[in-house]
């Protein structure tokens, strides 16, 4: 059987063969340079390309919030200063610092003014007059008047941004081991100190002014300690007779304690009162530690501050004086309206950032 004809190749065919490898040749080649192109691109991008990674800042038409919460405090910063907004209830708190200079302000309390959906200003007025504006865009300004002059001493803007509030767990207190032995000889070698001082300046001899508020710790056993060793180095001190430290007794020398008046420790009292109908206080009162402590309670508030008092000695008149403060700013002073030792129905006048209240003691 004769074979099939063969039908010869084409000239067009033959060309579209030779052509093949070289297209595809050129191909690859074109595809490997755009790959090299999109890689280059790739790598020169910054890490903080929001294309590459989720930024940690707010995005274009994105608010910041202009209240603190109790997890989240607001802090504004600018190149000098620092302020810190913290929640404390329904309280808001302000820290305000300058960078090379420390702590201006810590935890004050402060009052809220110009709230609007877009801005609110944080203020506290004391000695001076710090004012903090948030604004939901991201920015801030910080403000500093003097109560004396007016002057502004501080103004700056800053920007705005959210901090974590929450607060370590405080760590657990060391047990008090000291004795009333211990306590004995710390309190007679204050109350000897006290007596000399009494005696040079004559304050006369008054123990009672001289001890306030005395060992003011937990241990009982060290602060009755204390007190019997106070009264004992006062009257040594005050009559200028010392004796040996073998002198002092292993046992309660409740024979060598001045005369005091009947239940004189069991002795406690309140002092309620208002002051310029702004704000209440309360003042509490121990034989123990004298007028130790203060609550005050503004009126515009349902935040109640606690001072913590220390005796400072007699005015001209010849009355006790305690003193504190409120976030080592705001001066918080008690004057015991008499010279004789605190008994129910005194009086006492408190001032409080310079305005003045009395209460009867009860």
């Amino acid at each position: 059987m004769p074979l099939p004809p063969v039908t010869p190749l084409s000239c067009n065919n033959a060309a579209m063969n030779q052509k093949t490898p070289w297209l595809l040749y050129i191909g690859l080649v074109a595809l490997g340079a755009i790959g090299s192109l999109v890689a280059y691109q790739f790598l020169q991008r910054s890490p903080s390309d929001p294309n590459l990674t989720q930024s940690p800042t707010a995005t274009l038409g994105e608010t910041m919030p202009i209240a603190p919460t109790e997890s989240e405090s607001l802090l504004c910063e600018s190149a000098n200063y620092r302020a810190e907004l913290m929640a404390d209830g329904s309280q808001v708190l302000i820290s305000f610092e300058e960078k090379s200079g420390g702590g201006m302000l810590f935890n004050a309390p402060t009052s809220v003014s110009g709230a609007t959906a877009d801005q609110r200003t944080y203020q506290f007025q004391g000695e001076t007059t710090t004012t903090v504006t948030v604004y939901a865009s991201g920015e801030c300004e910080m403000r500093v008047v003097s109560g004396s002059t007016g002057q502004t001493t501080v103004q700056e803007t800053g920007h705005l941004r959210t901090e974590s509030s929450i607060m370590p767990l405080p760590e657990q207190p060391q047990q008090d081991t000291r004795t009333y032995d211990d306590g004995y000889k710390d309190g007679y070698d204050d109350g000897y100190k006290n007596g000399q001082n009494f005696r040079r300046y004559n304050t006369g001899n008054n123990p009672d002014a001289a001890f306030g508020g005395g060992a003011m710790t937990q241990n009982s056993q060290y602060n009755r300690g204390y007190k019997d060793g106070f009264y004992t180095g006062f009257k040594d001190g005050y009559g200028h007779d010392r004796p040996s430290p073998t002198a002092t007794p292993t046992a309660t020398p409740t024979a060598t304690v001045l005369p005091e008046e009947p239940n004189q420790d069991d002795l406690s009292m309140t002092c309620s009162g208002s002051i310029q109908d702004s704000v209440d206080f309360t003042a509490y009162f121990t034989r123990e530690s004298g007028f130790s402590r203060i609550e005050l309670r503004p009126v515009t508030s349902d935040r109640t501050i606690t001072s913590y008092l220390s005796y400072d000695g007699k005015n001209d008149e010849g009355y006790g004086i305690w003193r504190g403060s409120v976030a080592q700013m705001a001066e918080v002073v008690l004057i015991h309206l008499s010279t004789e030792a605190a008994q129910r129905g005194d009086q006492v006048s408190v001032g409080y950032d310079g305005r003045w209240g009395r209460a009867t003691c009860r």
